[in-house]
């Protein structure tokens, strides 16, 4: 019987996101026009142009969030491991 540790070689594959950050500029745009709207809404006479202008903005935003395509990297990457021989 033989003891000690051999070295084997094992593959790691990652992905990531890459262009996540362009979807959270689209979700950051719609809270700002959400926020905008309440604020409009609240006002004693508030402005329907404005109102319409808002609502036109947040649906073309949330068809950009909805069609939204990820682009994922992927890595393959090589790791030598010790492993243990019996």
């Amino acid at each position: 019987m033989t003891t000690g540790q051999g070295v084997g070689k094992i593959y790691i594959i990652s992905e990531r996101i890459v262009n996540i950050a362009e979807l959270e500029k689209i979700l950051s745009r719609q809270k700002y026009v959400i926020i905008s709207l309440h604020v409009e809404l609240e006002k004693e006479t508030p402005s329907i142009d404005t109102l319409r202008a808002l609502a036109s903005e947040l649906q073309a935003l949330n068809e950009k969030a909805v069609t939204f395509e990820f682009c994922l990297e992927r890595r393959k990457s090589k790791r030598r491991v010790h492993t243990p021989l019996n």
